[in-house]
């Protein structure tokens, strides 16, 4: 989401904001950004010194920048600010929460712009869709989940019961029917555990 906002009051400047409308744990964790960019224009004659921008909410942290100063007429990229959810609370969410977060411009410690932005904060295993780095979808991939212990050790028993050999030696054995063996060991292990097929709705890969 981005778009420019203008000052009403003592100061004549534009902010520009551009970041991503949601943000979820698998984001977070892997350190990508919702914020993308963010520029201040002072539109002013004369310059803009000491001043002081500040994101925050209540599900955001809080986060600033200082700048020196911005020379009139002039338009500077801010740096260095990040829009960050509370990771605590973020871990806990189970369904997805619209909220917002401030930013606010102080220049010589007055307050020159206040604006609320609107932000989504997702559940943990929730999916931001195919526009927002799709490629996200990987981290939803949990090798390590205590479940698949379950899963091996049921598949290893199907494959006991089958071939008098439990072991899963994948291609070791240079043996393909033992490797679909396996394969079918594994399938009918997860189909012990009563998993059934959900279709997503169709805004899913929104």
């Amino acid at each position: 989401m981005e778009g420019d906002y203008t000052f009403t009051g003592k100061y004549n400047g534009i902010v520009h904001l551009d970041y991503l409308p949601c943000m979820n744990y698998a984001m977070f964790h892997n350190h990508y950004e919702s914020f993308d960019s963010c520029e201040l224009q002072n539109n002013d004659d004369f310059d803009w010194n000491h001043v002081k921008l500040t994101i925050g909410g209540d599900l955001i942290q809080t986060s600033e920048v200082l700048i020196e100063a911005i020379p009139k007429k002039q338009r500077l990229e801010v740096k260095d600010i990040h829009i960050a959810p509370d990771v605590s609370k973020l871990v806990t969410l189970t369904e997805r929460v619209d909220t917002f977060f401030y930013l606010n411009v102080w220049i010589e410690g007055e307050e020159a712009m206040r604006k609320e932005y609107p932000i989504s904060l997702m559940a943990y295993d929730q999916w931001p869709g195919a526009s927002v780095v799709p490629e996200l979808l990987a981290s939803f991939v949990t090798p390590n989940h205590p479940i698949l212990s379950r899963i091996s050790v049921n598949a290893s028993k199907f494959m006991q019961k089958w071939t008098g050999d439990s072991a899963m030696d994948e291609y070791q054995t240079q043996d393909p029917n033992r490797v679909r063996m396996q394969v079918a060991a594994i399938y009918e292990a997860l189909r012990s555990e009563a998993i059934v097929y959900v279709t997503p709705p169709a805004s899913f890969e929104e």
